[in-house]
């Protein structure tokens, strides 16, 4: 590669960030979030496609979409394995499955052992982990004080305080580690 960056990468930016807070203060990546993130991948895909057609490499942007597909299913039917065991969140699921359409053939498989090492450093740090959730949350309802916005309480500020990893994050470091460095340098 030549280490530039294509911008239809840049559009997946702001969608992880909000992953990331939103997983870390309420344990939710909405279904909305991923359809949109769905929408958009299909459009760029098709783009793609017909211009690969327009330069006569439509068989092997195909083929690239098809392996795709495939690696993407087969991490669908593992996460929903996973799921029914209580192992990991829907919205986990469904993120890492988007993500893997969206990386395509060649860097599902880094993307997933990145994000796997990732979380399991992550489980090392759980208790740094915990203080920068309550930091994140009590900015959370600062700024939603202060502005009059009457946003959601955190839940890590709750009674029902969250257990486990908010694996969103894992999910989007994983995700920048291919998009940003694995791929491009």
């Amino acid at each position: 590669m030549d280490g530039v960056i294509p911008w239809t990468t840049w559009l997946l930016v702001p969608f992880l960030i909000w992953v990331v807070v939103s997983d870390i203060l309420f344990r939710r990546i909405a279904n909305r979030l991923i359809l949109l993130m769905l929408l958009i991948w299909s459009v760029v895909t098709l783009a793609h496609l017909v211009i690969a057609a327009g330069e006569g490499g439509l068989a092997e942007a195909l083929s690239h979409l098809g392996h795709a597909v495939v690696g993407a299913i087969v991490v669908l039917v593992v996460g929903f394995l996973l799921f029914q065991m209580g192992q990991v969140g829907g919205g986990d699921v469904k993120l890492i499955v988007m993500l893997c359409l969206w990386l395509g053939q060649g860097e599902q498989w880094v993307f997933v052992i990145m994000t796997s090492l990732i979380g399991g450093v992550m489980v090392l740090g759980l208790p740094l982990l915990y203080r920068a959730e309550v930091g994140l949350a009590r900015a959370w309802q600062s700024v939603s004080r202060r502005l009059a916005l009457n946003w959601p309480t955190p839940l890590v500020l709750t009674e029902h305080r969250p257990q486990g990893l908010p694996y969103g994050l894992a999910i989007v470091a994983g995700a920048f580690y291919t998009l940003f460095v694995h791929i491009y340098y």
